[in-house]
């Protein structure tokens, strides 16, 4: 027994030699996923420290959030608040779905090179490791570095993660999907759950949670399907079963912690009707019509098929992953064809979710006054499950199943048929072709000359924004860099408390009833800006120059700074 467990603990001399082994097997493979990654967000590379991918809007919020963790470790503060915003009570950053563990691990390069840089580094360290993870299932199945290449890029490049990146840092991070599946695959094929593999689980679910609350919920459904076509014997489900939920929920309960804390202390989550988030459905068509984000065909296919909200519907499986997919399923003897079914079953089970509430051809539902009801629209009435707005999302396990089923059918081919390397590889740039990013947007990111101002007074003082559209974020996004107190919200339809006072008494702002409710809960500085208004600012501004109350001290880039005297 002391021989086994010396030769289970190997020395740091075997480890290093094992990394470097490691390391000279897989460089080339690295390159592989990081100039895919580099492809999937080219537009950026250039300025890595201040563009973004996609017009500004929830990238900025999630920029931010960003800046505030890294702020927060390096002061000791809680990662998951921020005292600063959401004036008086602070702003719990769980009301809305966030990356905290990329963005824990993307901190010193954030305090290094600023807030946009380690936003920009979590989106491209998504896209390479939900390759690379990929790619070692698939090479640990089928001893073919080519077919793991093959399954790599074609989940690296996926449209689906392509589209996020225009603002949902969340479901960018769809790393630890393949690991998740992976542990739970190698937990289900021991005679009994073993506790090394029960750690992987419950780590691997942990990482899945702690990145994206909405891939939790979705795994969870998706790996009981799993767990279902994987054990077909029910006496194994009944005596060893209880293991893995307890593994699965341990994992799951503590990376949901930060929002049992938003949901306990505010209530602010609101579910939704099934009738309210029909639009969010996918058609068939979504997922084998490629997204405008083409390099060569995304406009033409836009063109004939007008996507409203292209970011929610780019479900795009690519036809040669398709392709590779079903020779996996359709060619027999092979020692995966069973796994393959498996993951088809996922496959199938994910395509109903992600066809969301009820059937829908383009931007029309079939039956708009009594469509029929698809497993989304009562799964949604289970609590918890409520909260899931865009059952759409699901399209990420179709995709990563399809990819994997892409690599196996790769190794099939090439055992059946004797194909060399050239001919894979020409498979590998057939993938590139199919899925090639090529029409990205972005934007630059920078303070804003009101930021800058406040940044130059002195003290904390509370300054209430009364703003319009995305410039919310932008100045969540601008509190990193002074140390105004500031009303705010981390979600549109889950707002706190606090942040639902404030704006109940600036809604009729100059009134002088509003004018003595923000005096009387401590603000200094009012910061109005003029798109606000619209075409009433003449009389704003003419009503604030005749309060005795009131003061105009700065005009900042569409900002004027009102300040409220004692």
């Amino acid at each position: 027994m002391g021989d086994t467990m010396e030769k289970a603990s190997p020395t740091l001399h075997e480890y290093f030699r094992s990394l470097k082994s490691w390391f000279l097997r897989d460089w080339w493979i690295w390159v592989i996923f990081f100039l895919a990654g580099g492809l999937a967000m080219y537009p950026v590379l250039a300025d890595f420290n201040a563009r973004l991918v996609g017009p500004l809007g929830d990238n900025v919020q999630y920029v931010y959030i960003t800046g505030r963790v890294a702020q927060a470790l390096r002061s000791g503060e809680s990662i998951f608040s921020d005292p600063q915003l959401n004036y008086p009570d602070g702003l719990l950053l769980a009301a809305t779905d966030v990356p905290f563990l990329s963005m824990v691990v993307a901190a010193p390069w954030t305090t290094l090179f600023g807030p946009v840089s380690g936003y920009n580094l979590i989106i491209l360290a998504s896209h390479v490791l939900s390759g690379y993870f990929a790619y070692l299932w698939i090479l640990r199945l089928t001893k073919s570095r080519l077919a793991g290449v093959v399954a790599g890029l074609s989940f690296t490049l996926v449209p689906f993660r392509i589209a996020h990146s225009y603002g949902h840092l969340q479901l960018v991070s769809t790393q630890f999907l393949p690991l998740f599946f992976w542990a739970l695959d190698n937990l289900l094929q021991a005679p009994r759950p073993e506790r090394r593999r029960l750690i992987l689980l419950a780590l691997s679910t942990f990482a899945v949670g702690f990145s994206s609350q909405y891939y939790l919920a979705i795994t969870l459904l998706s790996g009981g399907v799993y767990t279902l076509l994987t054990v077909p014997r029910l006496k194994y489900l009944l005596y060893q079963g209880w293991k893995i939920l307890l593994s699965v929920a341990a994992g799951a309960l503590l990376s949901s912690l930060p929002y049992f804390q938003v949901s306990l202390s505010q209530g602010i989550y609101n579910p939704y009707e099934a009738e309210k988030i029909r639009l969010w459905s996918n058609s068939i068509l979504d997922f084998i019509m490629p997204p405008y984000t083409h390099a060569l065909w995304g406009e033409a296919m836009t063109r004939l098929y007008a996507r409203v909200d292209w970011v929610e519907h780019s479900a795009y499986l690519g036809i040669v992953a398709l392709a590779l997919a079903a020779a996996a399923l359709i060619i027999k003897d092979h020692p995966n064809r069973r796994k393959a079914f498996t993951w088809l079953g996922v496959s199938l089970f994910a395509l109903i979710m992600a066809m969301g509430t009820d059937i829908w051809i383009q931007n029309s539902p079939l039956r708009a006054e009594d469509p029929f009801w698809l497993p989304a629209a009562y799964l949604g009435r289970i609590p918890g499950l409520g909260l899931i707005r865009v059952w759409a999302r699901f399209s990420i396990i179709l995709t990563l199943f399809v990819s994997l089923l892409a690599g196996v059918g790769v190794a099939v081919l090439r055992d059946r048929f004797k194909w060399s390397p050239l001919v894979i590889l020409v498979i590998v740039g057939l993938v590139i072709v199919d899925l090639l990013p090529g029409n990205l947007q972005s934007a630059a990111l920078y303070p804003r000359a009101i930021d800058a101002w406040l940044a130059r007074q002195p003290g904390g003082y509370p300054a209430a924004f009364l703003q319009s559209g995305t410039e919310h974020y932008k100045t969540m996004y601008g509190s990193l860099f002074h140390e105004m107190q500031i009303p705010a919200y981390n979600h549109p339809i889950h707002r706190p408390p606090a942040y639902q006072e404030f704006r109940e008494m600036s809604a009729d702002f100059p009134s002088q009833e509003s004018i003595r409710s923000l005096e009387d809960h401590g603000f200094r500085y009012l910061v109005l800006q003029h798109r606000w208004f619209g075409e009433g600012w003449a009389e704003v501004e003419e009503t604030v120059i005749a309060t005795p109350e009131l003061e105009i001290i700065a005009d900042e880039g569409g900002f004027v700074v009102v300040e409220i005297k004692k």
